[in-house]
């Protein structure tokens, strides 16, 4: 999501290019899916690949990336290379992954206006079974979660920036131990 922000910053209106839904196919999905042969604007994608882990937005969305702005992202941040052409076992530890949400949340990579509508998206999450399963609507949170299916077994992440009255903070779950995707309730392949 965020390259595709820092190429807005560069063009604007590239998230309003729309990109054509023909097939794809390999994920089991757990939310309504994607109209085939309908057109989606890149925005409309990141807001679905983001608040409802939309699998298929997800794959569409990694076809309009620009490599440069992954692969400055990345080293900018001090995180390992990621080969977008040849994906392959990838992990992150939590301090890694904490460095995306503080680049949202203090506009380090992308304009203030890119970083809000990201923050936005995140605080749209559909998923409610997680770091805020049992809290009430009384204050914002922007997060992602994931399940990582993998040679390792499956584990679920979860990260969130909580704005709790004037003073918010941050929270991350990785599992180390596999999970049972059962407990998760969901039976879909969801990647962070």
């Amino acid at each position: 999501m965020i390259s595709l922000l820092m190429e807005e910053d560069k063009h604007p209106g590239f998230l309003d290019k729309k990109v054509r839904y023909v097939s794809l196919s390999g994920y089991n999905e757990n939310v309504p899916t994607l109209e085939k042969g309908k057109f989606y604007t890149i925005r409309e994608l990141i807001q679905s690949m983001v608040s409802r882990s939309d699998n298929i937005a997800y794959d569409l969305c990694w076809q309009m990336i620009e490599p440069s702005n992954f692969a400055k992202l990345f080293k900018d941040l001090n995180i390992k290379p990621y080969d977008i052409y040849h994906p392959s076992e990838y992990s992150l530890s939590a301090p890694e992954y904490s460095k995306f949400f503080r680049a949202l949340y203090n506009a380090g990579f992308v304009s203030k206006k890119m970083s809000d509508f990201a923050l936005r998206m995140l605080a749209e999450s559909d998923f409610n079974l997680g770091l805020v399963k049992n809290m009430t609507d009384s204050f914002t949170v922007a997060r992602k979660f994931g399940i990582r299916i993998g040679n390792s077994g499956t584990h679920l992440s979860e990260f969130g920036i909580f704005y709790f009255d004037n003073d918010p903070y941050f929270l991350g779950v990785i599992t180390k131990k596999p999970i049972d995707r059962k407990s998760t309730r969901l039976n879909s392949s969801h990647r962070t």
